[in-house]
């Protein structure tokens, strides 16, 4: 389904405009700042991140961040736990036009015990060009994509 309004190829897509037709079309928007609109999801009443969000500029590009958790696999080094990852979702991303565009450990700190690391986070981002006319198909396909992998 397209988002409101017309596009040229010579125009780039207006980030705000983009930003409302993503709303009007029954998106939850987690943050836009710039040139991305992260795209929220529901955990029960919270309001969260999703790890899909859209790039806007001279072309329209989808990101999907899956990652795994380091309290799942406490045995295991980052490469293994990256190729985890992979190995749960690359053909699936694949298939729809995705490619790994990025791979990286992070520590998740505690909000309030400064240097206390609560978690490490082994996350894969995917990402993909679209047309606007593909947009929310993508999108829905990408917010119900499993983003965490336990196992």
């Amino acid at each position: 389904m397209p988002v409101s309004g017309s596009q040229t190829n010579n125009d780039a897509p207006d980030a705000e405009r983009l930003r409302q037709a993503l709303v009007d079309a029954g998106f939850e928007i987690y943050r836009a700042d710039g040139g991305s609109i992260v795209l929220a999801e529901r955990v029960r009443m919270h309001l969260m991140e999703s790890g899909v969000s859209l790039v806007t500029g001279s072309e329209l590009q989808i990101t999907v961040c899956v990652r795994t958790q380091r309290t799942d696999h406490p045995g295991d080094d980052a490469a293994t736990m990256l190729d985890r990852v992979r190995s749960a979702v690359a053909a699936t991303v694949a298939e729809r036009g995705f490619a790994e565009s990025a791979a990286e450990s992070r520590d998740i700190m505690h909000p309030s015990e400064q240097g206390n690391v609560l978690d490490v986070w082994h996350e894969v981002t995917f990402s993909r060009q679209v047309e606007e006319e593909q947009l929310h198909d993508h999108l829905r396909w990408a917010l119900a994509l499993p983003r965490c992998v336990t196992s």
